[in-house]
């Protein structure tokens, strides 16, 4: 609107200088009229433009202001986010830490389950009997208590100060002690000679 004006405000310059240039005494009250109406436009056009630019800078100084303002909110925001950043980052540290805690205490209890495990088998196997054995058969004895033979339970057994060695199998032929049956019955084969009633069997092994 403001711009109409100003244009209208040369149109009727241009018109009253070519009045003036053509005739100086020709129309004089119409050039009058004519420059109070320029005079008038110019004051109306002058306001507008002066009250449009006046509206614009308060506006575009509101604009910066709430700007200002949400630069100021956006550096709290900001400020606050560096600081969840920090929290995360301890957190993680904490939780990698917890994490290796976690590790060396499953390693030390599965250690301790071993160690629980051997000294478990220790206590079982911490009784060394020594027995004297009697004789059932000509090829077979029998101890007075039971006690554990298996192979990595270490029993010996000894005739007349003879050590006779565990069952071991040769081209089909069995030497040696073998257990039978309910922990003290043990059957003698090959050994070279059978039984007698006054043969030392002596048994040294776990209860």
């Amino acid at each position: 609107m403001a711009r109409l004006k100003v244009k209208q405000i040369s149109d009727f310059s241009s018109a009253v200088q070519t009045l003036i240039d053509n005739d100086t005494d020709q129309n004089a009250a119409l050039i009058d009229a004519l420059e109070a109406s320029v005079d008038s436009l110019e004051g109306v056009a002058g306001g507008t433009v002066t009250a449009d630019l006046g509206a614009s800078v308060d506006s575009l100084e509101t604009l910066a202001g709430n700007n200002a303002s949400a630069i100021s909110g956006n550096d709290t925001d900001i400020s606050n986010l560096g600081l969840s950043v920090d929290s995360l980052e301890t957190l993680a540290g904490t939780l990698a830490t917890q994490a290796d805690v976690d590790a060396n205490e499953a390693d030390a209890d599965a250690s301790i389950d071993s160690i629980e495990t051997v000294i478990t088998a220790l206590a079982g196997d911490s009784e060394y009997i020594h027995d004297y054995s009697v004789m059932a058969s000509a090829t077979a004895f029998r101890t007075n208590v039971q006690v554990e033979h298996a192979s990595d339970d270490d029993m010996q057994v000894y005739i007349n100060g003879h050590a006779i060695g565990r069952v071991r199998t040769v081209d089909g032929t069995k030497y040696g002690w073998e257990h039978t049956s309910g922990n003290t019955n043990f059957d003698l084969h090959n050994i070279g000679y059978d039984l007698e009633a006054d043969d030392v069997i002596y048994v040294v092994a776990h209860r």
